[in-house]
């Protein structure tokens, strides 16, 4: 129904991210000139996946696709220094990616309340 490049609704469009499932989908989460990126299953571990992103996981149905999903939205979320709401994190699953050596690492953002 939804393809790459679409708007969903105002604010938030969709991105190719195949290889866990067809048809796979990221998302842009846009709002008073801000962005979060939504990746659903392109991690399945924040420390493994992240430091191996071409390491794939049983469950991805095209692990060539899966790879390639993963170097390109890894990139991109450390490249552009965009907050992630990610699947199979701990919580609060918010925080940025950063590249580390041939891979990348997650860094949660703390869910303790500023005063």
């Amino acid at each position: 129904m939804v393809k790459p490049g679409q708007e969903v609704v105002a604010g938030v469009s969709a991105l190719g991210a195949y290889g866990h499932t067809p048809g796979h989908l990221a998302f842009h989460v846009e709002s008073g000139g801000r962005r979060l990126l939504v990746w659903g299953d392109c991690a399945h571990h924040e420390v493994a996946s992240l430091a191996h992103p071409e390491w794939s996981a049983f469950f991805d149905m095209d692990k060539e696709q899966g790879r390639a999903t993963r170097a390109k939205i890894y990139d991109m979320a450390a490249a552009e220094r965009l907050p992630v709401l990610g699947y199979h994190t701990s919580f609060p699953s918010l925080g940025f990616v950063t590249r580390e050596g041939t891979g990348y690492r997650w860094v949660p953002e703390s869910y303790q309340f500023a005063e």
